[in-house]
């Protein structure tokens, strides 16, 4: 392109040419990399995605504007640019294909794309034409375009912010179903040993949830006990997985040791005081899925993790994240109405086909949920014949082996 329009041959035209190159190179490369990081995460939390895409593409248009003022350093903040753009570009993509099957409601996505794709063109010319025009007044001094793009900028990111909120996502992922469930938990007796499959349950729609779903900051579980789902088993990832799954969660091999049988029970680590508290694990619902319960006395601090069975359906998914947040109401609410997390157990398996069906009536789509958490999953196994009266006895999944030596595993990028 410098040779077309008239620049020549020579070092300084070839020069510009590569690092050009170069720093388009490393923007592709930076969105390799986070599109393997994110995997399948853009359909999960596809407004978050799209609304933290658009700050990146703010910040990446700032570093262009700064490029002139330092132009001994082209090569480094050109790269820095390109790789945040290239990043937010790729997140702005995925999401958008998300965000664009919430509004076609009659399957029509090709429609719905081709009316985003067409408004976007529209408002691509008359901003490069604006620009244009405004060009001729505001010069080529970074500090005056910065001082232009500022306020334009802030109202991109306030569209954005206003146009997400009014996007209904009606397939659960975490924050989702925490809000739904826990509005049904708020509606039953304080005393959930009175609850029963007739207590009236009402879950409140998509559309109510949308309204107060956060997507600009870090979600904060309405819930105060902490809840793990499908964390890692063992230690952290090891090798080359720990630079792939950096922020990946896992807990102790103690966490699921009594119920998959195996360790020395003489060892720390599996005899349940792992890590600061004792373990306690079970299966659920035929074996659908998993819970385990640790306590720390010191601190008096609970946690719950839950593991989805390796070949669970959505709705198993779904119901092991209601089972985990009735135990977490119940652990909330134990310094004023005592813990009896049998009559917990109890009324989550009472009240979920109430549930279940209060889900299917507010229109919440439940064939498809974004409920996998860390990615670990465990599976059950047959015993031997020789052990045959025994439990079925359950086995880790090569997911959830992921942070031990003998078999590193995670969710395929």
């Amino acid at each position: 392109m410098l040779f077309t329009i008239g620049l020549g041959q020579g070092a300084i035209p070839m020069a510009a040419a590569i690092q050009w190159v170069l720093k388009d190179g490393i923007g592709n490369a930076a969105a390799i990399a986070y599109a393997a990081a994110v995997n399948t995460k853009f359909d999960e939390d596809a407004k978050r995605y799209r609304f933290q895409s658009t700050v990146a593409l703010t910040a990446s248009d700032f570093m262009a504007i700064a490029m002139p003022l330092c132009p001994q350093h082209f090569l480094l903040i050109a790269s820095l640019s390109s790789g945040i753009g290239s990043i937010a570009s790729l997140a702005q993509t995925a999401s958008r294909a998300r965000v664009m099957t919430a509004f076609a409601v009659h399957g029509n996505l090709a429609d719905c794309t081709r009316a985003g794709q067409t408004q976007g063109k529209l408002m691509s010319i008359l901003g490069t034409s604006a620009g244009a025009g405004l060009s001729w007044f505001i010069g080529s001094d970074p500090l005056r375009v910065a001082l232009c793009i500022l306020p334009l900028a802030a109202a991109s990111l306030y569209s954005m912010h206003v146009s997400s909120q009014l996007v209904v996502l009606r397939s659960p992922n975490v924050q989702r179903a925490e809000r739904v469930f826990h509005s049904v938990l708020l509606q039953l007796p304080l005393d959930l040993r009175a609850a029963s499959a007739e207590s009236p349950v009402r879950v409140p729609t998509p559309e109510q949830v949308a309204q107060v779903e956060t997507f600009v900051v870090d979600y904060s579980s309405v819930f105060g006990t902490e809840l793990l789902l499908q964390p890692l088993i063992g230690g952290p990832p090891t090798g080359g997985w720990r630079l792939a799954l950096p922020f990946t969660r896992h807990v102790p091999k103690a966490a699921v040791a009594e119920m998959l049988g195996f360790g020395d029970p003489a060892a720390p680590d599996a005899s349940g005081e792992g890590e600061g508290g004792a373990w306690s694990a079970s299966w659920h619902e035929g074996g659908k899925y998993a819970l385990a319960l640790r306590h720390e006395p010191a601190r008096d601090r609970w946690q719950v993790v839950a593991w989805h069975n390796a070949r669970s359906a959505s709705i198993d998914k779904l119901q092991a994240v209601w089972h985990a947040c009735v135990l977490r109401h119940a652990l909330d609410r134990r310094c004023e109405y005592g813990l009896d997390l049998d009559a917990a157990h109890a009324a989550a398996r009472a009240l979920w086909p109430a549930v279940h069906r209060s889900l299917e009536e507010a229109d919440w789509h439940l064939v498809t949920v974004y409920l996998d958490g860390e990615g670990a999953c465990l599976e059950n196994e047959p015993r031997p014949r020789a052990q045959s009266d025994e439990q079925p006895r359950a086995s880790l999944s090569s997911a959830a082996r992921a942070g031990d030596e003998a078999g590193a595993r995670a969710p395929t990028p």
